[in-house]
């Protein structure tokens, strides 16, 4: 796309040349404006929508905790609803995905939960936000989602609300 933007600004081409190219850069540009914006698969699903579904919903619950199996979720939510964004899962320790440290954490004020019974608590109610490819890759490995497993014993799934690739799971414990 440069060179063709240098070849129209420097001139000296016959006029159907210059007009073709000039066509063929304002088609690709908007092409791939309307992809970028459009696109809303992994990891880009519509989080507002979840923060207001789960905005909507939660506050209505005093027994229920908002859960997200990674900050990859968590980050956007609590950009649309911080109040009601909950809590995260730490990555695994050493893992390629552990990229938020310690004094990032501090500085923003948000802190990672290490396990998923610490941050179920007592609640009785949880709804449990995950992207749907991240229980695909771990199933592919072979192994359990370690969160998702122990939600799965331990609660009775509701309902699953997806927005497309993100999915808000409510869960209520099975027993008292």
């Amino acid at each position: 796309l440069v060179a063709v933007g240098w070849l129209l600004s420097h001139g000296g081409l016959p006029r159907p040349i210059t007009v073709g190219l000039a066509v063929l850069l304002a088609v690709t540009t908007a092409g791939s404006l309307i992809s970028h914006y459009s696109y809303a698969d992994f990891p880009r699903p519509p989080f507002d929508s979840a923060a207001n579904y789960l905005q909507a919903n939660s506050e209505e619950q005093d027994d229920g905790v908002v859960i997200h199996t990674s900050k990859l979720t968590y980050f956007p939510v609590y950009y649309y609803a911080p109040d009601t964004a909950g809590v995260f899962l730490a990555d695994p320790p050493g893992s390629a995905q552990d990229t938020l440290a310690e004094p990032t954490q501090q500085a923003l004020e948000i802190f990672d939960t290490d396990t998923i019974t610490g941050a179920v608590g007592t609640a009785d109610l949880v709804w449990l936000v995950y992207f749907s490819r991240e229980m695909e890759e771990v199933s592919s490995a072979g192994v359990d989602n370690p969160a998702l497993a122990w939600m799965e014993d331990n609660f009775v799934l509701v309902e699953q609300t997806p927005f497309n690739d993100l999915v808000v799971a409510q869960y209520r414990r099975s027993h008292p």
